[in-house]
């Protein structure tokens, strides 16, 4: 129930179309413990986060449908559950944002952005804020998928 309220309040509490990554995180953080509550040793969820972006200026509600997506298509789709990893590291001008998971992966991931409207909402505002350059990459197999990204610092 806390992280429950701990997501509902971050959510409220949005305001504009930038947060830190710091606060993103937290609401990932309080979503992630709600599904690992109810699916309990089905889900692992791993951060590789660099601690020197933390303060760093982020797009809100970016990171949370791509993990979602992750945990709901990918990861309790299989049987024994897996692993969802979320990356964010810094590289020579921008920030790179890697969300992996082991899952079952999909068919067509070119399709997910133009079909799958999380996806599609989330690719369109990367590439109004930032340009053509900074827009969703998508590759999946049957051994998982992964979306990344990277945001100009």
């Amino acid at each position: 129930m806390l992280n429950l309220s701990n997501y509902f309040r971050a959510t409220l509490e949005i305001e504009g179309d930038f947060s830190t990554l710091k606060k993103e995180l937290a609401l990932i953080k309080a979503y992630v413990a709600i599904e690992q509550a109810r699916f309990s040793n089905r889900l692992e969820v791993k951060f590789l986060i660099d601690d020197n972006l933390l303060d760093i200026k982020f797009p809100i509600l970016v990171l949370q449908p791509i993990v979602e997506n992750s945990i709901k298509h990918g990861i309790l789709k299989k049987i024994n559950g897996g692993i969802v990893t979320i990356s964010i590291r810094n590289d020579e001008n921008d920030v790179s944002i890697e969300i992996s998971d082991n899952g079952v992966g999909f068919e067509n991931a070119d399709e997910s952005l133009s079909t799958g409207l999380g996806l599609k909402n989330i690719n369109n505002r990367l590439r109004l804020l930032y340009g053509e350059s900074y827009s969703l990459n998508i590759v999946s197999s049957n051994n998982g998928s992964s979306v990344n990204f990277n945001i100009p610092k």
